[in-house]
C-alpha cells in the first residue's frame, strides 16, 4: 500500500519523468519511490539512491533533510 510519499514505479519511466507527472509535495518532505526494485528519495536537487529498503531510504532522507535544515 502506498502512502503519499511512496510511489511504486513498475513501468519504464525515469524518476524525473515520474516526478514531473506526479503531484509531489510542495514542502520539503522527502518523496520516496521505488524504481527497478530499489528505493530512492527525491530532493529539489535531484534523486538520491538506490537503497535496498524503503526504511533505509526514509532514514537517509531524514538525515539529508536534517543536514539541510537543522532544528
Amino acid at each position: 500500500m502506498a502512502d503519499r510519499f511512496t510511489i511504486d514505479v513498475s513501468g519504464g519511466e525515469s524518476a524525473s519523468e515520474l516526478r514531473d507527472r506526479s503531484k509531489a509535495p510542495t514542502d520539503s518532505a522527502a518523496h520516496i519511490f521505488r524504481l527497478g526494485g530499489e528505493w530512492y528519495f527525491s530532493t529539489r536537487d535531484g534523486d538520491i539512491g538506490p537503497f535496498r529498503t524503503r526504511e533505509q531510504a526514509k532514514r537517509e532522507a531524514y538525515a539529508h533533510r536534517s543536514v539541510l535544515k537543522p532544528d
